[in-house]
């Protein structure tokens, strides 16, 4: 697996709008897939935030997504940046991808000089402790009931994925 931004490999950000869409489209009545492929080519860059990048399986298919940003929730702008856009397809999910991308981002966030990075999740939780980011609240946002977490990256979360979960992905057929 190869997670490169999606600057670089700008033909995949179609395709990352409709996941995008189809996993959260329906929190933001009105909205389109054009308008979220928009959005994710405002945060297209390599050097700075906002960033989006993508994990790639071993035939350079996109399988995932994430992304640092400015702001994501509303109700917090005094938190800023944060992790988003978190999403891997259903084949390729417990197969440690979601944890490669998360790592990553960490880590760009580290050699942004990110002391603080935000993060809410209605269903991921776990994961997020596993990777050691620890809880600020739950609370109510957008109609659910979501943790608000925080975490402090440091370069070395980049290089922390476990090889054998790395191995145990490109083997197995998607």
């Amino acid at each position: 697996m190869k997670i490169s931004p999606l600057a670089d490999c700008p033909q995949f950000a179609p395709l990352v709008a409709q996941w995008h869409f189809g996993e959260w489209g329906h929190l933001y009545p009105g909205g389109t897939v054009d308008g979220w492929l928009d959005h994710i080519r405002t945060r297209m860059h390599v050097d700075r935030i906002p960033m989006t990048v993508v994990a790639l399986d071993d035939r350079s298919e996109p399988v995932g997504t994430a992304a640092l940003t400015e702001h994501d929730m509303d109700t917090h702008p005094e938190l800023s940046p944060w992790l988003g856009g978190v999403y891997v397809i259903l084949t390729a999910r417990r197969r440690g991808v979601a944890s490669a991308l998360i790592r990553h981002l960490m880590g760009s966030a580290a050699d942004f000089g990110v002391r603080n990075l935000y993060l809410y999740t209605n269903s991921a939780e776990d994961l997020y402790r596993k990777l050691e980011w620890r809880l600020l609240s739950q609370e109510s946002y957008m109609g659910r009931e979501v943790a608000l977490m925080t975490s402090r990256p440091s370069s070395r979360s980049r290089s922390a994925s476990p090889p054998a979960a790395q191995r145990r992905f490109a083997r197995r057929p998607l």
